[in-house]
Formats: structure tokens, sequence, C-alpha cells
């Protein structure tokens, strides 16, 4: 099982920092990736590290290149966050080149799903950011977030559509070949959420901010176990 865990920028640095090494003194079972506004060499032994973003493939500046990635040791990124979409306008062409980039150069996207009428038209949101990428012979990390049970704190969707859209996701990369990819659940994940992930046979979960201390992240972790 996994847990992705994703700072933002309202949490400050030194509490994501202190977060980082607090979550360095403890272990357990689930596969933990933890993404800090400050990227830093990925030598921690807990966790890996992911990108919050990664650049497209033109010349441009702001935003960390593969060859960066590589130099720290990360091989995750997240490509097409639901909150850049929404609130920067990132559109499906720039999610479409910043995939190319991070597959071209072995990074593992960690891509971003939920924007298109919350809980339909998967394929049709999955098809416009991979376009005509060949995902064969790759590894990929795909979120699915319900945006409304983000904005609204809650959840606002069932099991059963859950449970929908992870099989329509995973009929969706059947097609490809050799691909391996791992799906994870987002959208105010609690621990109910991690337990639905399980039960559902779903790969893990997506958490933002809202644990400072792993006693609190502990609560996501086990379920996961």
């Amino acid at each position: 099982m996994l847990c992705i865990m994703n700072f933002k920028t309202l949490m400050p640095v030194k509490e994501q920092q202190s977060m980082m090494a607090d979550v360095e003194k403890h272990t357990f079972k689930p596969d933990l990736i933890i993404s800090p506004v400050m990227l830093q060499p990925n030598k921690f032994k807990n966790f890996q590290e992911a990108a919050q973003n990664i650049t497209i493939t033109k010349r441009t500046v702001g935003e960390p290149s593969a060859d960066e990635l590589h130099y720290l040791g990360i091989k995750y990124a997240f490509v097409g966050h639901l909150e850049r979409r929404i609130q920067l306008h990132e559109d499906y062409d720039v999610i479409n080149n910043k995939l190319e980039n991070a597959l071209k150069h072995k990074i593992t996207p960690i891509i971003c799903m939920g924007s298109e009428n919350d809980e339909d038209g998967i394929q049709e949101e999955f098809d416009k950011i991979v376009g005509d990428l060949d995902l064969s012979n790759h590894e990929v990390i795909i979120s699915w977030e319900s945006i409304k049970s983000t904005l609204e704190g809650k959840r606002l969707y069932s099991d059963e559509t859950a449970a929908r859209i992870f099989n329509e996701l995973k009929e969706i990369l059947s097609k490809y070949e050799n691909v391996k990819y791992r799906l994870v659940l987002g959208g105010h994940v609690e621990p109910r959420e991690a337990e639905l992930a399980k039960k559902l046979g779903i790969d893990g979960v997506l958490v933002g901010d809202r644990f400072k201390h792993f006693d609190q992240l502990k609560t996501i972790l086990d379920p996961l176990s």
C-alpha cells in the first residue's frame, strides 16, 4: 500500500521539515511519498520525496526540471494537480507536455484526475491528459480526487462510485503493454477513506497538509497496513 502526502504552500517550511524529521523517527508498513514545497536531496530512509510540479519540455523558468530532480535523487513528480488547474488555469496541453517530459526522463508522474464532472468522464479526462503518449513500459501513479469533497471538507461520493471509477481506470490502463501503475484515492482523506482504499483493492491514498505530526498521519497509515 502507498500513502502520498503533499504539503502545499500554506504549511510553513519549518513545519514541513519538522514533520519529515518526525516521520524519520518511526517505522511503518505502507510506502510513503512526501512532497514538500522546498526540495532537498532525497536521502531519507522512511519515505521517498516527490516534486509538486515539473517543467514542460521547452526552455522555461520557475519550475523544477527533470535534470534537477535527478540531481536531487527524486524520481516522482506531480503532473496536473487539480489546484493548479483551477487556480493557475493550467490546461491539458500544458499537462500533457509535462507528462511527456516526466516519461521521457524516467520521472514517475503522479497524475491527478477528478476535474471532469467530478465523478464522470474518466475516459475523457484521461484522454485529454495522456493524449497520444504511450504509457507502455512506463511507471505511473494516478490519483483520483473528488473536487466537491475537497472543497466541502467531507466525502460526497459513495463506496460504489469509488469502486466504479477505479475499475474504469484499471480497464483504461490495461490497454497499455507492461505499464506499471498504482492508483490512489484523494480528496479529504480520513481513516475511513484509507480503509475504503484497502477494501476496494486501490493501491493507496493521497493526503494534503492537514497532518502536522506523525501521530496524526499514523491514523491514515494504520488502515493501509
